[in-house]
């Protein structure tokens, strides 16, 4: 599994780290520091997920999954971000993401939106 974390605060990218190394120990994760080298890594390589924030120096979040989805429409992008739902909703971004996190995150919730997006429906039930 290659997982890409676009995100400006180193803080909150080893949080991120730490969750997904409790998910699965062996995940490859490669790191941006902001969209512009997010959209740049996205294009050169196949990422199974990207964790995307949205308020970053430069090109925000909601920008470069613009850019990213314009030419991998498949690619899985979670919004990681500690902004309101009204502010996706004044940008129009809710439908740009497949799905939203809120900061700070929970362990559970985080978890549980791997598994509905990256293990397929029906092996979800002997998961449970």
């Amino acid at each position: 599994m290659k997982i890409l974390i676009v995100e400006d605060c180193e803080i909150n990218a080893l949080v991120v780290t730490g969750f997904l190394r409790k998910y699965n120990p062996a995940v490859e994760i490669d790191y941006a520091v902001n969209g512009k080298d997010g959209v740049s890594m996205a294009m050169r390589c196949d990422y199974d997920i990207i964790l995307m924030d949205i308020n970053m120096p430069g090109m925000d979040g909601i920008t470069a999954t613009r850019h990213i989805k314009k030419n991998k429409p498949s690619q899985l992008i979670v919004a990681v971000t500690a902004v309101g739902m009204d502010h996706l909703e004044e940008k129009n971004a809710l439908s740009t993401f497949d799905q939203i996190l809120m900061k700070p995150l929970n362990h559970k919730l985080f978890i549980k939106t791997l598994d509905s997006m990256l293990i397929p429906a029906d092996s979800q039930a002997y998961l449970e």
